[in-house]
C-alpha cells in the first residue's frame, strides 16, 4: 500500500467515533494473529482430553462459582491497574468479552451446549477417526 493510500485511511479512521475506531483497531490486531499451527491444535485436544478424564473419573479439583469469584477478584486487582492504564486495551477486552458473550448466549439458546459426558463422547469420537 503507497504511503498516500495509507496516510489517507489513517486519517478517515481517526474521523471514527471513539466506539468503531476501537472496534477497527481490534478487528485490525486480530487479523495479524498467526492462524493455531497443528502441534498447538494437537495439544490442546490432548489436554481437553486429559482434563475431561480427571472431571470424570473424579480426581481434578473442582471449585464452585462462589470460590471463583473470590478468586477472580483477588487477581483482578492487578490486571484492572495493567490494563488501565491504555483505553485502546480496555476497548479490545470490551468488545472480545461482548462477542464471546453474545456466541456463549447464542450457543445457550440453540442448545450448542454440552454436558461434561457429552464434550467427552464428543472428543473420544473424534480421536478415533
Amino acid at each position: 500500500m503507497s504511503s498516500e493510500k495509507l496516510e489517507k485511511l489513517r486519517s478517515e479512521a481517526l474521523q471514527l467515533p471513539d466506539g468503531e475506531r476501537a472496534e477497527l483497531a481490534y478487528e485490525l490486531l486480530k487479523s495479524l494473529d498467526a492462524p493455531a499451527d497443528a502441534d498447538t491444535a494437537e495439544a490442546w485436544e490432548q489436554e481437553i482430553l486429559r482434563r475431561l478424564t480427571e472431571v470424570e473419573s473424579g480426581t481434578a479439583t473442582l471449585i464452585d462459582r462462589e470460590e471463583l469469584r473470590r478468586r477472580v477478584a483477588r487477581r483482578r486487582g492487578s490486571l484492572v491497574d495493567f490494563f488501565r492504564t491504555s483505553p485502546l486495551v480496555q476497548e479490545q477486552i470490551h468488545l472480545t468479552l461482548l462477542d464471546e458473550a453474545s456466541k456463549g448466549w447464542e450457543d445457550v439458546e440453540q442448545g450448542r451446549t454440552l454436558s461434561v459426558a457429552q464434550l467427552g463422547a464428543k472428543h473420544r469420537l473424534a480421536k478415533k477417526r
